[in-house]
C-alpha cells in the first residue's frame, strides 16, 4: 500500500487523515451503552467495592483498542516508509568515491594510450633530427635548405626553349632539307632536345659537388666539365654543319663539319651559324640551371629536412589530438561527478524531508491518541451516568477515573535534530569531495602530457622527454588528498541499546573530518567503513517502534 510512497521526491503529508475516524454515535448505538448502564444500575452492578470494569465497559475498551491498533499499524507503516527513504541516503560518498575511482582508471588508460601514440611520433622526430644533424655536420651546412624550383615553371621553360630553338633551327635548315619546312623543323627539334638533355643530365649530376665525399665531389665537377665540353662541342658541330650545307650535300657537310670543329672550331662562315651556336648554348645553359635547382640543390638535404618537418607536424597533430581527447574525457568525468553529487544531494534533502515527516507523524499520533482518550471517556460517561441514575448503592470508586492510553516508543525521533545537522555536513563533504576530485583530475589531465615537448620545444631543438616535477607520476597526483570538512555535531546513541553507538564526529580525531580521493585497490588512509566499526553512515535508524496495542 505504501510502496509507491517510497520513491525519490515524494513529499509526505503526515496529517490526521492517516488515522481512522471515530464515530461515537455509531459505537454507542452498537454497544447500547445507555440501556446497559440503566439495567446494571437497577441491579447495583458493579458493586461499590469492585475495582475492575464491567462487561459493557470492556466492550468500550475493545472498540477503542481496535481503533488504536489500526492507528498504530498505520503509524508504523508510515514510519517504515520514512525509514526506507532515510536508509536510501546511506553510503552517499561511497558512490561518489567509486565514480572518482572509475575516472582515475579511465584517465590512466587514456594516459597509456596517448603516451604510446606520442612516443612513436616523438621517436620518429628524434631519429630524423639525428640524421639531419649528422648530415649537416658532415657537409658543414648551416641555415635552411634552398627552395626547390617549381616543376610547373621548369616544364613551361623547357617547352618554350624547345619551341624557340626548334623554330629558329627549322628556319635555317629548311632551305637545304629535301622535306622543306617540315623536315627542317623536325631536324631542329632533335637538335634542341639533345641540347636540353645534355643540360638536364649534367645539371642533375653537378649537384653532387656539394657532397663532401671524394666520389660525390668528383662526379659533380666532372659533370660540369662534361656539360661545358658537350654543350660547346655539339653546338659548334651544328653551326659548322649549317655552314657546310651551303656548299655541299648532307653527308659531305657532316664529314666536313667534324673536321672543322677539330681544326678551326671558331671559324664560322655565316651569321646564321653564329645564331645557331648561341641559341644552342643558351638552351643548354637554361636546361642545366633549371634542372640543377629543380630537385635538392644538395642531394638528400631537402629530403631529410622535409622528413623532419613532416614528422614534427605529425607529432604536433597527435599532441593536439591527445589534448583534445583528455579534455573531452575530463569534461565527461566532471559532469558525471556533478550528476552523482546532484543525485546524492537530492537523496539527502529527501531524507531531511523524511525526518521532518517522521517527527510530524509522532506529533499527530499523540494528537490522535489524546482525542481517542476523550472519545473513550465520553463513551464511558454514557454508560456510567446511566448506571449512577438507576442504582441505589454507592458508586464504585473507579467510576471517577479517566481512561489513559499508553504511548508507543519512537526512539529514532529523539536524534532527528542531530541527523538534520549531519545532512548538512554530508552535503558539504560531498561538495568538498567533488571539488578535490575535479581539481586533482584537472591536474592529472594537464600533467599527462607534461613530459612531452611542445611544438615550441621541438622547434628550439629540445626533442627529449622532460623530467616531471619532483619525479611525480600520475599515481602521485591522484593519491588521496585531505580536504577539510565542517565539524560534525554529536549524535544521540540509540535507545535501549546494550552496545554504545559510534558518535557522529565526537572529536576531530575520532571523526577525522576528511575527504579522501581514493585510488583503486588502495586501502591506506581510506575512510572508515561503517560495517567495520568506523564512522557511521549518514543516518542510524533505531529499531522499529514496535508499537503494539496497549491495554486500556
Amino acid at each position: 500500500m505504501f510502496s509507491i510512497l517510497k520513491g525519490k521526491g515524494v513529499v509526505f503529508d503526515p496529517s490526521l487523515h492517516r488515522y481512522p475516524t471515530v464515530d461515537l454515535t455509531k459505537i454507542e448505538k452498537n454497544l447500547d451503552l445507555a440501556r446497559k448502564g440503566q439495567e446494571d444500575g437497577e441491579r447495583d452492578v458493579p458493586p461499590s467495592a469492585q475495582t475492575s470494569p464491567t462487561q459493557s465497559e470492556m466492550s468500550v475498551a475493545r472498540e477503542i483498542e481496535q481503533i488504536r491498533q489500526q492507528a498504530l499499524n498505520n503509524h508504523d507503516s508510515e514510519i517504515q516508509s520514512y525509514r526506507d527513504r532515510i536508509a536510501s541516503a546511506r553510503s552517499d560518498t561511497s558512490d561518489i568515491k567509486l565514480k572518482i575511482q572509475n575516472c582515475v582508471v579511465s584517465l590512466r588508460g587514456l594516459e597509456a594510450s596517448e603516451n604510446h601514440h606520442l612516443d612513436v611520433r616523438l621517436r620518429r622526430v628524434q631519429e630524423y633530427q639525428v640524421k639531419l644533424d649528422a648530415f649537416r655536420t658532415r657537409l658543414g651546412i648551416t641555415g635552411l635548405p634552398n627552395q626547390r624550383g617549381s616543376t610547373f615553371w621548369f616544364v613551361i621553360t623547357g617547352v618554350f626553349m624547345l619551341a624557340i630553338e626548334s623554330l629558329l633551327n627549322g628556319m635555317f635548315f629548311a632551305r637545304h632539307n629535301e622535306l622543306g619546312q617540315i623536315g627542317g623543323i623536325g631536324q631542329a627539334m632533335m637538335i634542341s632536345a639533345i641540347n636540353i638533355m645534355i643540360g638536364a643530365i649534367c645539371g642533375l649530376l653537378a649537384r653532387h659537388r656539394y657532397l663532401r665525399t671524394g666520389f660525390g665531389t668528383l662526379i659533380g665537377w666532372l659533370s660540369i666539365v662534361a656539360w661545358v665540353v658537350l654543350s660547346v662541342g655539339f653546338n659548334l658541330l651544328v653551326a659548322h654543319f649549317r655552314d657546310a650545307l651551303d656548299m655541299m650535300s648532307w653527308d659531305a657537310a657532316m664529314q666536313s663539319s667534324v673536321g672543322r670543329v677539330v681544326s678551326e672550331p671558331w671559324a664560322l662562315g655565316s651569321l646564321e651559324s653564329v645564331i645557331l651556336l648561341l641559341a644552342g648554348l643558351i638552351v643548354s645553359l637554361l636546361s642545366f640551371y633549371k634542372t640543377n635547382a629543380l630537385l635538392d640543390p644538395v642531394p638528400g638535404f631537402n629530403k631529410l629536412w622535409d622528413a623532419v618537418e613532416n614528422s614534427i607536424n605529425d607529432y604536433a597533430e597527435a599532441y593536439e589530438a591527445s589534448q583534445q581527447v583528455l579534455k573531452v574525457s575530463f569534461q565527461e568525468q566532471k559532469e558525471d561527478l556533478r550528476k552523482e553529487v546532484r543525485n546524492r544531494r537530492e537523496e539527502l534533502r529527501n531524507a531531511v524531508s523524511a525526518l521532518n515527516g517522521q517527527g510530524s507523524l509522532v506529533s499527530n499520533l499523540e494528537t490522535f491518541l489524546v482525542g481517542l482518550e476523550n472519545d473513550a471517556n465520553q463513551l464511558m460517561r454514557i454508560y456510567r451516568e446511566a448506571n449512577m441514575r438507576h442504582r441505589t448503592a454507592d458508586v464504585p470508586a473507579y467510576f471517577d477515573e479517566m481512561v489513559k492510553l499508553e504511548r508507543p516508543a519512537n526512539a529514532e525521533t529523539d536524534a532527528n535534530d542531530t541527523h538534520r545537522a549531519e545532512v548538512e555536513v554530508q552535503i558539504v563533504r560531498m561538495e568538498e569531495l567533488m571539488t578535490a576530485a575535479v581539481e586533482r583530475l584537472s591536474k592529472a589531465q594537464t600533467y599527462t602530457l607534461k613530459a612531452f615537448p611542445t611544438l615550441e620545444d621541438i622547434r628550439a631543438g629540445r626533442t627529449e622527454r622532460k623530467a616531471r616535477e619532483d619525479d611525480t607520476s600520475l599515481q602521485d597526483l591522484l593519491e588521496p588528498e585531505v580536504v577539510s570538512s565542517a565539524e560534525v555535531p554529536h549524535a544521540v546513541p540509540k535507545a535501549n541499546s546494550d552496545t554504545p553507538e559510534p558518535v557522529f564526529g565526537a572529536t576531530a580525531e575520532e571523526e577525522s573530518a576528511t575527504v579522501m580521493v581514493e585510488m583503486p585497490g588502495s586501502t591506506e588512509d581510506a575512510p572508515a567503513d561503517p560495517d567495520k566499526g568506523g564512522t557511521p553512515d549518514l543516518f542510524e535508524t533505531a529499531p522499529t517502534s514496535g508499537s503494539k496495542a496497549e491495554k486500556v
